[in-house]
C-alpha cells in the first residue's frame, strides 16, 4: 500500500513537470539573490497560476428603503484552488 502511494506521487510529479519548474525558479533565485525570498517565489508562481474563473453570477433587482431601484450582484469565482469566493454588492441604479 505504501509503495502504491509512492508510485502515484512519483507519477504525478513526473506528469506535472513541477520538479523541473521548481529547480528552474530556485536556480534563478540563487542567481538573483532577492531580499524577499518568499515575495520572489510568490511573484513567480502568481504569474504561472490560472486566471480567475467566474463560476456563478447572479443579479437580483431590489427596491431600496426610499423606493429606489437597486441591484444585488452575487459573484462566485474560482481563484488559486479556492473554489468558492463570494462577493456581494448592492448598488443603487439611476434610470434616465
Amino acid at each position: 500500500m505504501f509503495d502504491d502511494s509512492r508510485t502515484k506521487a512519483r507519477d504525478f510529479l513526473e506528469s506535472s513537470s513541477i520538479v523541473s519548474e521548481l529547480e528552474d525558479v530556485l536556480n534563478h533565485l540563487v542567481f538573483e539573490k532577492p531580499d524577499d525570498l518568499h515575495g520572489y517565489l510568490a511573484n513567480h508562481f502568481l504569474g504561472q497560476s490560472k486566471q480567475p474563473q467566474i463560476v456563478n453570477l447572479t443579479f437580483r433587482q431590489l427596491i431600496g428603503p426610499a423606493s429606489e431601484a437597486a441591484m444585488n450582484i452575487d459573484l462566485t469565482i474560482a481563484l488559486r484552488n479556492r473554489t468558492e469566493v463570494r462577493q456581494k454588492h448592492k448598488h443603487a441604479i439611476a434610470f434616465s
